[in-house]
Order: structure tokens, then C-alpha cells, then sequence
């Protein structure tokens, strides 16, 4: 969802945009706490949301034509058909708003952690199904690359490097 859409502000009213704006964090984005006032409605759009170490790929030439710079952190790649129909760059929305449960990434990640660092002290998911995160990215509009989902309209791409920082600013009380 558009954080325009979200009801956490009356993109029309400048005032209103001013004084969302103002309370975002350190890293330029919405606060945890407005974006846990988010209203999602029955009708969001469905995206599709995958996380890949860009660097990675790009040393490996993987994803020769993929020529975008990487992203910081907050940022997520969003595909250009996407936009809406009327998009106007300066009255735009400029962040999306995810809602989704990061279990079976944090069980993947853990898991590889503790396999690859038999030594240390082990990680622990302390996530369920049942937690959900929501949280921001700064929206940057790509064209059509398998990256971004050529299929997927509204798929949505977080680079590895910068994911679990950026979702370490948005978790639910229950995991704090």
C-alpha cells in the first residue's frame, strides 16, 4: 500500500504532509508508530516481496542487464508498471507500506547462522506465523527486469544487505 492511502495522512493538505514528515526516524522514514497506525484496507494490493544480495549477484554476474545502483537502506525497488495512472512525481507517494510475517526468512536465516558458526552462542527465531511486521520503504520505480518482477506488477525487491537493519527498526512489541 501507498503510504497516501494509509490514512496516516491527507496528501492534499500541506500541513498535513508537513507534520508526517516530521516525525520520521534517524533514517529519513516513517516512525515505527505511524506506521503501526497504518489502515490497511480489505483491497491492498498483494505484492510479492523478495530480498536479494544485489552486490553479490552483480560479482558474480548474475543479472548481467540489472545495471540499477544498489540500494540504501529503506529503499526497495518497486517495478514501473506499478505507478499509478496519474503519477505525479512531486504529489506522489514516495514510500510503500509492507504488512507480512518475516518467520521463514528469520527460520532460514537463523538456521544458516548456526550452521555456518557452530562455535557461537546460537541464534534463536523468536518469531511465530503469527507476527506480522509492517514497514516502510522508500519507493524507487525500476522498468522490467526479472529483479523486479516481470510478471509480478507490484512485486517488491529489498536488497539482503540492508533487509534485516531496516526490519530491525519496524518489529512488533512481541519480538522487541
Amino acid at each position: 500500500m501507498l503510504d497516501g492511502a494509509s490514512g496516516l495522512y491527507d496528501p492534499e493538505d500541506t500541513e498535513s504532509v508537513e507534520r508526517y514528515q516530521e516525525r520520521f526516524n534517524k533514517i529519513g522514514l516513517p516512525s515505527r508508530e505511524q506506521i503501526m497506525a497504518a489502515k490497511f484496507e480489505q483491497s491492498s494490493v498483494k505484492s510479492q516481496v523478495t530480498i536479494h544480495d544485489i552486490q553479490r549477484e552483480r560479482h558474480n554476474e548474475i543479472g548481467r542487464n540489472f545495471t540499477h545502483p544498489p540500494l540504501k537502506l529503506g529503499e526497495c525497488f518497486i517495478n514501473e508498471k506499478s505507478k499509478p495512472k496519474n503519477y505525479d512525481p512531486l504529489k506522489a507517494s514516495k514510500f510503500v507500506i509492507l504488512k507480512f510475517s518475516p518467520y521463514e526468512l528469520l527460520n532460514q536465516i537463523t538456521s544458516d547462522y548456526n550452521r555456518m558458526n557452530p562455535e557461537a552462542r546460537p541464534l534463536f527465531n523468536n518469531f511465530t506465523e503469527l507476527d506480522i511486521v509492517v514497514m516502510p520503504c522508500k519507493v524507487i520505480y525500476v522498468d522490467d527486469s526479472p529483479k523486479v518482477g516481470q510478471n509480478y506488477p507490484h512485486h517488491v525487491t529489498i536488497d539482503y544487505n540492508q533487509a534485516l537493519k531496516l526490519l530491525s527498526y519496524y518489529l512488533p512489541n512481541s519480538v522487541d
